[in-house]
């Protein structure tokens, strides 16, 4: 493989690191707002956080990661359905870590939080670029 194509790679996957650090705030962020309200709801409170994060990372990494084009909207629906259903898979892992956390280490709820996000990065950026987002890329 050549240097440019390496380098190529190497800046994608910056890219969708930084496109995590987005949906860590904003799955973070949203999962404080409901436990607040919610109270000990946890798992409740980490499944919708992460609808909301994954329907704002979906058209990140559509756009600024991979850069696909859909022509049509039945196609970006199509991705849409396939994303949240790959990505279940990190739902699954995020709230396994999240409860771990919280009942056998006796984490608070932020902290576990954050470390059941970062748990699922490597795995979303696989699920994301070989099964979401691997026809129709735009050349940079």
């Amino acid at each position: 493989m050549g240097l440019r194509k390496r380098l190529k790679k190497f800046k994608r996957f910056g890219k969708y690191v930084a496109v995590s650090g987005v949906t860590t705030v904003v799955n973070v962020g949203s999962y404080a707002v409901l436990i607040y309200f919610l109270k000990d709801m946890h798992v409740l409170c980490n499944v919708l956080a992460w609808f909301i994060s994954i329907f704002i990372t979906f058209f990140l990494n559509k756009k600024v990661v991979f850069k696909t084009i859909s022509n049509r909207k039945r196609e970006t629906f199509k991705e849409l359905v396939l994303f949240y259903l790959v990505r279940s898979s990190s739902l699954l892992i995020d709230t396994a870590v999240l409860m771990l956390c919280i009942k056998v280490f006796g984490m608070g709820d932020i902290w576990a939080k954050i470390i059941a996000n970062v748990s699922t990065t490597f795995n979303n950026y696989f699920i994301s670029k070989y099964f979401v987002f691997k026809v129709k890329k735009v050349k940079n």
